[in-house]
């Protein structure tokens, strides 16, 4: 997967509430592009919405 089917597909799980599948998707999109700062804030939604 490119970068944007994997921030894609992990929008799709924070929609979906499955949480602990887009933080991964979303360390994945960080690992991938450091400099892209919105992934950083999806990646700190979601772990607020789980709960951490």
């Amino acid at each position: 997967m490119d970068i944007t089917q994997l921030k894609h597909q992990a929008d799709i799980y924070l929609k979906q509430g499955d949480f602990t599948a887009a933080i991964n998707l979303y360390e994945k999109c960080i690992e991938l592009v450091p400099n892209l700062i919105s992934n950083y804030w999806y990646l700190a939604l979601a772990l607020l919405l789980q709960g951490n």
